[in-house]
């Protein structure tokens, strides 16, 4: 629970979410072009693209969220190993106070996960949804 580690927490999370950022950018804008394709020219053969394009970039954030998995694992781990420690001191106030640190320590928002994998999905089905509806 030392600073040192909630900093690198934090600092994994803010390269995954920047990173997230560049791909949902990169993706909202190819995607954009390639369903406004589609809906001009009809050309069925650009579907296949699409749809492969956009297995690539979900399979492509995951292996960006996987390093940002694994130290949010190993957070969750320190995380309840120290509960037991606090538990067991003799000293109640000193326990509380622990217990309180413990479950107080968030290197990152929940809410800022969910926001950057909202903006991904949005890029993602914002192109594809709105072709697929205008176009009827």
């Amino acid at each position: 629970m030392s600073a040192a580690r909630i900093a690198h927490v934090r600092s994994v999370f803010l390269h995954w979410q920047a990173v997230s950022a560049v791909l949902g950018a990169f993706a909202l804008t190819l995607s954009l072009f390639v369903w406004r394709s589609i809906s001009i020219f009809q050309d069925g053969q650009l579907l296949l693209f699409a749809f492969t394009f956009h297995v690539f970039t979900m399979l492509t954030w995951g292996a960006v969220s996987l390093p940002l998995m694994e130290v949010g694992r190993h957070w969750n781990q320190l995380k309840t190993r120290a509960i037991p420690q606090a538990l067991m001191s003799s000293d109640k106030a000193d326990a509380t106070f622990w217990l309180d640190v413990i479950q107080e320590t968030r290197p990152f928002s929940t809410w800022n996960v969910v926001g950057a994998a909202s903006i991904i999905f949005g890029a993602l089905s914002a192109p594809m949804l709105h072709t697929l509806f205008s176009s009827r």
